[in-house]
C-alpha cells in the first residue's frame, strides 16, 4: 500500500511540475505578444509618420518644379 501511495503521490508532483512549467510558457508568451504588439504599435507610427513626411516632400518637390518653370 505505501508503494501505491508512493506512486501516486509522484505522479501528483510530477503533473503539479508539468503545470507549473506549462503555466510559465503561457504567461512567457502573452509577456511576448505584448511586447511584439507594443513594437507592431511603435512602427505602424513611424509608418505613418514617413508617409506624411513623404507626402510633404512631394509636394515640396512639385511647387518647387512649377516654380522653375
Amino acid at each position: 500500500m505505501s508503494e501505491a501511495h508512493n506512486d501516486i503521490q509522484k505522479t501528483f508532483y510530477t503533473l503539479g511540475a508539468s503545470i507549473a512549467r506549462l503555466e510559465q510558457q503561457i504567461q512567457h508568451h502573452e509577456q511576448q505578444t505584448s511586447h511584439w504588439q507594443q513594437e507592431l504599435l511603435a512602427a505602424d507610427a513611424s509608418w505613418e509618420e514617413l508617409n506624411h513626411s513623404l507626402a510633404e516632400q512631394q509636394s515640396m518637390v512639385s511647387d518647387l518644379s512649377s516654380e522653375s518653370t
